[in-house]
């Protein structure tokens, strides 16, 4: 299986349709089916970008996906556990 690191601005990308790399984003998450390895840093940066605007519901819909989804299609590694032996 693949697996690909989703970092801040392809999550940024994929929830704003006004953001240049959107289309880009939107098609790669429709078009991998391997496994999406990210970080709570990310899930955090992208929530502070998003916290005072309109979109964070959007950001809480993602957060929601990324758990149900942990071991199947998304990794979230936990802050505590980043080591470089266990990647």
């Amino acid at each position: 299986m693949i697996c690909v690191f989703a970092d801040t601005f392809y999550y940024a990308a994929l929830l704003s349709m006004k953001d240049p790399a959107h289309d880009a984003a939107a098609r790669l998450s429709k078009e991998f089916f391997g496994q999406v390895i990210t970080t709570e840093f990310v899930l955090m940066e992208l929530g502070n970008s998003l916290g005072a605007t309109s979109r964070r519901s959007s950001f809480a819909d993602l957060v929601v996906m990324c758990l149900y989804l942990v071991g199947i299609l998304v990794a979230v590694v936990a802050v505590g556990t980043m080591s470089h032996s266990r990647w």
